[in-house]
């Protein structure tokens, strides 16, 4: 099964407050979607000083945003090195959600672990992961 299946089963294993569809559109129009052979990943550029509601909210695009400072990571699949290795800009923090709880991580330090350490595909939607950064 490919990255982007394995992305699009979780909404029909877990309650989701969109579709895969949805989601995937916000993240075309205001992200960034990385899909190769080997990864999918959902994303959109956030601030992490906004509220838990705003960074999860993928429909959130303020037509004023210009200074962000964290990559939210919405939803991933397979080997995240494909994402960190994808043109994007780079910033100081990445999020996602585990356990309904937003985390943060250096942005150098998750691309250090996910490129160059041993960490198994995976799949998850972000609102219900366990990835686990040590």
């Amino acid at each position: 099964m490919k990255p982007v299946e394995k992305a699009a089963r979780v909404y029909q294993q877990e309650p989701c407050g969109r579709t895969f569809s949805k989601d995937l559109e916000a993240h075309l129009l205001h992200g960034i979607v990385c899909n190769t052979p080997e990864s999918f990943v959902m994303a959109r550029y956030v601030m992490r000083g906004w509220d838990y509601d705003q960074v999860c909210d993928s429909h959130y695009n303020p037509t004023n945003f210009k200074n962000h400072d964290c990559l939210h990571v919405f939803l991933a699949a397979g080997d995240l090195k494909d994402f960190f290795t994808f043109p994007h800009k780079s910033v100081k923090w990445v999020s996602f959600e585990r356990g309904n709880k937003l985390r943060y991580y250096p942005y150098d330090q998750l691309k250090e672990l996910c490129t160059h350490s041993i960490i198994p595909p995976m799949s998850y939607h972000v609102t219900s992961s366990e990835l686990t950064v040590s």
